[in-house]
């Protein structure tokens, strides 16, 4: 079993409305492998709460193979403090990412929303 996690990746997704986004490079080769991976959300305080679906891909970009699809986070509205893991879900994919991977996601919500995914992975 894993013991230690390392961040892979944070970066802003646009998500698509009902649609895939396109893909947002986490990082451009992987120090190590991973054996699993936590997926994190946030975002900034929306009016409604959203489910999102991202998809986490390995490969050259345009090449994108998913290895984690439809990893489903749900965004619960809060009134404060906006943009924290507070509000988003974290949700673990035991799955694994070779050493020297490129890794990227792309989002899905029912509108489009600007959202922060974060990908730690287990080694």
């Amino acid at each position: 079993m894993p013991a230690l996690m390392a961040q892979i990746g944070d970066q802003a997704v646009a998500s698509g409305a009902g649609v895939k986004g396109a893909y947002v490079q986490l990082i451009a080769a992987t120090p190590r492998a991973y054996y699993g991976i936590l997926v994190k959300l946030r975002c900034a305080a929306f009016a409604n709460d959203f489910d999102f679906f991202v998809d986490i891909a390995v490969g050259a970009g345009g090449a994108e193979q998913v290895i984690a699809a439809n990893v489903h986070l749900k965004y619960h509205m809060i009134a404060a403090p906006a943009s924290t893991f507070e509000n988003g879900s974290i949700v673990y994919v035991p799955v694994f990412i070779p050493d020297g991977s490129r890794v990227s996601a792309r989002a899905q919500s029912p509108a489009v929303n600007p959202v922060q995914v974060t990908v730690e992975g287990a080694y």
